[in-house]
């Protein structure tokens, strides 16, 4: 009865500190994301005034532009 009792602690013990551990590496990976989100440069779109982050944007000419479209219009307009 009593190695029945000690190999049961010793894998619910083993389980516990595997959730633990496991739980740490999921908190340490979103921190690491949302560091990565909030050091994301923000741009506005030179045709309607839109900011969006600056890898989302379309580029020309040191402007930026939300769209394709919107950097179409500011060439025609120049």
């Amino acid at each position: 009865m009593g190695l029945t009792r000690f190999v049961l602690l010793v894998v619910i013990g083993a389980w516990l500190w595997y959730a633990f551990k496991n739980y740490q590496r999921k908190q340490e990976n979103r921190s690491t994301q949302s560091d990565a989100a909030r050091q994301q440069r923000i741009v506005k779109c030179q045709h309607c005034g839109l900011h969006l982050p600056e890898n989302e944007a379309v580029s020309a000419q040191q402007q930026y532009f939300c769209s394709a479209d919107h950097l179409s219009h500011w060439q025609q307009r120049k």
